[in-house]
């Protein structure tokens, strides 16, 4: 049988995994996520993927929008800081298809 101070692993014992997200992930993302793994798919198989990069950018766009929106209307502060959150995520996405360009 475990002893009482066994029972527990030392916070030191804790193994670093790069794909794992600790935080929230918006519906956006996944979608996001899916179609660039598209891009990738076709890009290996020479195929256009300005269609793909075209719905990327629509999706981004339609967050900001709908995060912006739900902002401007919000009144709980905690409610606030978590669109906030959100916005800058959202917002990361659009720096980084500028970046790409």
């Amino acid at each position: 049988m475990m002893s009482q101070s066994n029972m527990y692993r030392p916070v030191s014992s804790l193994v670093f995994v790069p794909f794992l997200r600790l935080e929230e992930e918006y519906p956006e993302e996944t979608q996001i996520y899916e179609i660039e793994s598209e891009i990738d798919d076709a890009h290996r198989v020479d195929r256009p993927v300005k269609d793909l990069v075209q719905k990327r950018q629509q999706i981004i766009d339609s967050w900001v929008r709908r995060v912006e929106n739900e902002l401007s209307t919000e009144f709980s502060d905690e409610r606030k800081k978590e669109l906030e959150r959100e916005l800058n995520r959202a917002r990361q996405y659009e720096n980084e298809i500028i970046a790409d360009h």
